[in-house]
Order: structure tokens, then C-alpha cells, then sequence
């Protein structure tokens, strides 16, 4: 258990000894769970802090000053470790001449120096916990979400959540990330009630994102939209609130009749609107890229429906048990599905213009990544992967510099299969590699030797196109 030492000797302007900002600070950090505290009677020692603080066996310790600044009371603090007496961090904090609020503006002091992280700023200017171990496994979980390393945020906040049983923050955002990752609400249910239980203890924002999830696990889904919507407007940066909005409304399948469709029918919520929350999230937390990359982005382009054969599958509220279907199609320049009862389906939906357009989105999207993490192989992936799906030959430039770029040996074979599908394509070689195919292609100056060597081993290898590619690209690198 890690042990401090808050010095007695602190430094204080004239008339300010009143402060006594040592018992103030030793008072705040003793309510913490899982360190521990040098007495005030043993600090009070002979001996520079650092001295004291080794002969208390103690691995850090604190020291102040207390100034006046205009008509208010500066306090700063330094956190040293006792190992070469060597600064950790430094805060400061301001309270009135009068010392209003001095517990709380010590308590926040006492965090600071604790900690150097992001958890006071995430909860609204609030702790949340006083639990050493709930502190470090919350702050892993944000970690984990900045870098859209769900499963890890999820083990992290329930960490968080089983060292302090009254941690609401924590609870909330476990059952906002089995909420992201499409979970069975009854995985999060439990979660969302526990947070709400602590709504008082909560910023605005928490309040509403409890509500929210709340509201959508009782499939109030229109009210539970509002609510995301109402956050994006009133915190328009923050990605949590695009995110939730995005995921609520393209999760809305409900079909109400509607005399202004061609079917008489039309969608509850825009998918149109859900791709814009998505895609302002995306700008906003452009590390998300890295952990989309499965299957060349499958989940992406499944979301923005870059396939012509994707559709949406929808249902009339209940008692009704009409079931719909909905092709892609671009409506008055925009995205769009029109539901038809599935035994009155439209056949030949033109869907060509609406697939292009959610490509070039697609695109956009995969630029703006790039833009933000030039030195990323995965970015570099989807911009590819995007190009290709626009036909445009540049595709092949940005597969070999995510792969010239990537330090991941299981990355690079990854990269390679998918440099050689695009240069080859099934289509092209039946899989049988003909020997006249391969020279003549190996006679362009843009064609790599090593593309030959991997098409010269795809016979010895098994019969499935990928695995073929994988397995020569394994046995020549």
C-alpha cells in the first residue's frame, strides 16, 4: 500500500498561517481508500520532509505554499518520490480570503496530486469514488475507450465498479460500452439502474447519458434519441454523445405508415441522421479506426451500406406484426430506405447511386483517419480498402504504404494478402495461376518480384482463395 507524508512545514505568506494547509490536505487524502497517511505527530520529526519521509518508510511526500494572489488564497503543492527526492507533479488550487469551500477545494487538490489523469474532467469535475483501486481500474477503462479497446474498457469499469459498489460513474459506463458493442440489454440493465441510483451525485451530462440508456433499454427509443440528441447539442465535442445518437437511431427499426412514401410506409428514425452521428463520432475520436479494421472494415461498410445488396429489416409497432424490408437508395440527395411489407418487396430498387455515394463517405471518413494518423498502417488500410471499393487504382499505393508502415509481423501477412488480391484478383485467375498470365503481368514495371514468388507457391497451397493467398504469402516472406 503506497504511503505519503504531508510536511508540517509548509510555506505561508503573512497572516495566511491560518490556513494551516498541511492538516487540510493530510484530512483530504486520508479519505482515501488504499494509502496511507505518516501521522502528524511523526511528521512533525526533525529533519528536511524527504528525511522524515524515509525514516517513516514513507515513498512519497508533500509540501506546500500558501500565498495571496489578489483577493484570493493560492495554495500549491509538490508530490515528491523519496527516492532521490525527485518531483513527481506539482498543483495549485485557489479558495476566497474567507476559505468558503476549503474541504472541497482541498479534496480536488488532493486528487490532483494523487492522480494524473483524466477521470475528474470525464465526471464532470467529480471523483466519483474515494477508492485508490476503483480510481485505477476507471481510468484504465477511459484509457482503453480512447484507444476503442472495448472488451478491455468493459473488464476495467467492472473492475472499478466491484471495488466500490457506490462508484455510479463506474457503473454507468459499463453498461454504456455493452451498450456500444450491441449487447443484450439484459448484459447492461442491471448497470444503467445502479447508475441512475447515484444521478445526485452525478454531472448534467452522466444524468442524461443514464437517462438515455435507461430510456432505450424499456424501448422508448424515440425519447431515449431525444435525450443523445439534446447532449450533442448541449456538448457538441464530446464524441460519448454522437456515439449514443448514431447507435440509438440506426437502431430504431420501427415502420409507421406514412402517405408521402412511394410504399406508404416509411422508417421511424433516419438512417441519414444515425451516418451523420456516426461519422461527427468518427471525426471526433479518430483512434476508433484502429479497432475497425476486421475484415477490411466489414463492420464500417456495413454501417455506412456501401454493398448493393445491403438492406434494412424493419417492423410495425406492436400489436401490428407486419414485417418490412428496405433496399439502399438515394432520396432527394440523400440516403435512404424505403420499407415495403415483405410479401409486397419491390424488386429492381436502382441502388447504384446511393452504394457510390456511401462509398465516397466511406472514403471521407477513411481520409479524415488518415489525416489525423498519418503514421497509422490501419488508417492507411481503410483508405485503401475505401479507393478500392471506388475502382480508383491508387488503392494499391496506400496498401503498400499501411504495410511499409505496419511493425506487426501477423499485421504485415495481412497487409501482403491483401496487397496481392488487389493486384490479381480471384476473378482474374481462376486460382489455377497460369504460367503465360504471371509473365506477361510480371513483365510491368510496377509489378514487384515478390508478388511472382507468392503466385508461384499458391498451388501447394489449400484450396480457399484467401487461405491459398495466406499461406503462400507465409511460406515466401
Amino acid at each position: 500500500m503506497d504511503r505519503y507524508l504531508v510536511s508540517t512545514r509548509w510555506t505561508y505568506d503573512g497572516g495566511l498561517d491560518a490556513v494551516d494547509g498541511s492538516r487540510l490536505l493530510h484530512d483530504a487524502l486520508n479519505e482515501w481508500r488504499g494509502i496511507q497517511l505518516v501521522g502528524e505527530s511523526q511528521a512533525r520529526a526533525p529533519g528536511n520532509a524527504g528525511q522524515v519521509a524515509r525514516q517513516n518508510e514513507a515513498g512519497s511526500y508533500i509540501t506546500g505554499v500558501v500565498s495571496r494572489v489578489g483577493d484570493s488564497v493560492r495554495v500549491r503543492a509538490a508530490l515528491y518520490s523519496t527516492s532521490g527526492d525527485s518531483l513527481v507533479r506539482e498543483r495549485s488550487v485557489n479558495l476566497p480570503l474567507d476559505l468558503r469551500g476549503a474541504d472541497s477545494v482541498f479534496g480536488r487538490l488532493a486528487d490532483r496530486l494523487l492522480f494524473d489523469d483524466t477521470v475528474w474532467s470525464a465526471n464532470g469535475g467529480r471523483a466519483g469514488t474515494r477508492s485508490l483501486n476503483a480510481r485505477h481500474a476507471f481510468a484504465a477503462g477511459l484509457t482503453a475507450v480512447h484507444n476503442w479497446q472495448l472488451p478491455d474498457a468493459d473488464s476495467a469499469f467492472r473492475r472499478a465498479a466491484a471495488a466500490d459498489e457506490h462508484f455510479f460513474q463506474a457503473h454507468l459506463w459499463l453498461a454504456q460500452v455493452r451498450f456500444w458493442q450491441n449487447q443484450s440489454a439484459a448484459t447492461w440493465r442491471s448497470s444503467a439502474e445502479r447508475a441512475a441510483n447515484g444521478l445526485a451525485a452525478m454531472s448534467v451530462r452522466d444524468t442524461l447519458l443514464a437517462a438515455a440508456l435507461r430510456l432505450f433499454e424499456r424501448d422508448e427509443i424515440p425519447t431515449a434519441c431525444a435525450t443523445w440528441n439534446a447532449l450533442t447539442r448541449g456538448r457538441p465535442s464530446d464524441f460519448v454523445g454522437w456515439y449514443g445518437l448514431g447507435n440509438c437511431l440506426s437502431h430504431d427499426y420501427i415502420v409507421i405508415r406514412d402517405p408521402r412514401s412511394q410504399s406508404g410506409w416509411s422508417f421511424r428514425a433516419s438512417y441519414h441522421h444515425a451516418l451523420n452521428a456516426f461519422q461527427r463520432a468518427f471525426d471526433l475520436l479518430p483512434s476508433i479506426h484502429k479497432a475497425l479494421g476486421a475484415e477490411s472494415y466489414a463492420a464500417v461498410r456495413d454501417l455506412l451500406k456501401t454493398n448493393a445488396d445491403d438492406n434494412r429489416i424493419g417492423r410495425a409497432l406492436s400489436p401490428d406484426t407486419t414485417t418490412f424490408i428496405a433496399h439502399v437508395s438515394w432520396i432527394a440527395d440523400t440516403l435512404g430506405f424505403v420499407p415495403y411489407r415483405t410479401q409486397d418487396i419491390e424488386e429492381g430498387v436502382n441502388t447504384g447511386l446511393a452504394v457510390h455515394r456511401q462509398r465516397e463517405l466511406f472514403h471521407e471518413i477513411a481520409t479524415a483517419w488518415v489525416s489525423a494518423a498519418p503514421n497509422s498502417p490501419e488508417a492507411h488500410e481503410a483508405l485503401a480498402v475505401a479507393l478500392e471499393l471506388l475502382q480508383d487504382p491508387s488503392a494499391l499505393d496506400e496498401i503498400a504504404r499501411a504495410r511499409a508502415l505496419s511493425s506487426d509481423a501477423a499485421q504485415r501477412i495481412r497487409l501482403t494478402v491483401s496487397e496481392v488480391w488487389l493486384r490479381v484478383r480471384p476473378v482474374d485467375l481462376g486460382w489455377s495461376v497460369p504460367l503465360g498470365w504471371l509473365f506477361h503481368r510480371s513483365s510491368s514495371p510496377r509489378w514487384p518480384n515478390w508478388v511472382t514468388w507468392i503466385l508461384l507457391s499458391v498451388h501447394r497451397c489449400p484450396r480457399s482463395a484467401v487461405t491459398r493467398l495466406r499461406c503462400a504469402v507465409c511460406s515466401t516472406m
